[in-house]
């Protein structure tokens, strides 16, 4: 009996320290990332700050557009502000024109206000910029304030990942989006023709 328990208190010292042993394998699925990618520079780990030689030459094709496929990771450059951004449907009866006029003028109220006031919070925690038939709305979120810096980078990163689209072929699209600022989800957003919120 003596020597059936030491037998046991040796095997459990062993299967505890065989467990502790880490696992050396080139397989990829083993060794998983610990975080997203930016699809617009897949070197970069979404939050991480995005230089402008990290961008890859030309954006993979994405795929026909599904409701249910994952949102796509588009990172700001010079920043680590990210989006996620989600494909709700096709905006018809606009433009590629419109869409790159409306986040140019948006771009510009966002960097007006930083001149003249700073880079500080959103008053209210929510803008809303209509123009054009077309609407932007970003409000925060996960109890955390955005800045008019970050929300100006998300805008940006928001205007790269619609250029993307143009020139894949797509036709403007009504999307949702979260905006990041490192870590940290700071804004729910939406672009999408005005009619949907009157």
């Amino acid at each position: 009996m003596r020597a059936s328990t030491s037998i046991i208190t040796a095997l459990t010292h062993f299967t505890a320290f065989g467990r502790a042993i880490p696992i050396l394998s080139d397989n990829p699925v083993l060794l998983a990332a610990r975080g997203r990618h930016c699809d617009n520079a897949p070197s970069v780990v979404a939050g991480a700050f995005l230089e402008n030689s990290a961008l890859r030459s030309e954006s993979p094709k994405l795929g026909p557009r599904v409701q249910d496929t994952s949102p796509a990771v588009w990172c700001g450059f010079g920043s680590k502000t990210y989006i996620s951004v989600d494909y709700d449907s096709d905006i018809h009866d606009q433009s590629w024109n419109m869409v790159d006029d409306f986040l140019d003028s948006i771009g510009a109220v966002i960097r007006n206000e930083i001149r003249t006031a700073g880079d500080s919070l959103i008053p209210g925690g929510l803008i809303t910029y209509q123009n054009a038939g077309l609407l932007l709305r970003s409000q925060n979120a996960n109890n955390h304030q955005q800045t008019w810096g970050v929300l100006g980078s998300g805008v940006s990163a928001l205007s790269d990942y619609m250029i993307d689209q143009k020139n894949q072929g797509y036709t403007p699209s009504f999307v949702t989006f979260l905006l990041y600022d490192g870590p940290n989800q700071v804004a729910n957003a939406t672009f999408s023709p005005r009619t949907l919120y009157g």
